[in-house]
């Protein structure tokens, strides 16, 4: 029982995925570039990890 409903919630993360993503535009690549601006030494350290 506890392996067909790890099965099933595996099932039902894979569906919600594909119906987020289901337009054409989706399966594209993308950049994303993150800038710490003025937010100081611990803004810098958060976007460099």
């Amino acid at each position: 029982m506890e392996n067909l409903s790890s099965d099933c919630e595996k099932l039902i993360n894979k569906l919600e995925a594909a119906a987020m993503f289901k337009k054409k535009e989706d399966s594209y690549y993308a950049y994303m570039d993150i800038q710490s601006g003025s937010g100081g030494t611990e803004a810098q350290d958060w976007v460099q990890c």
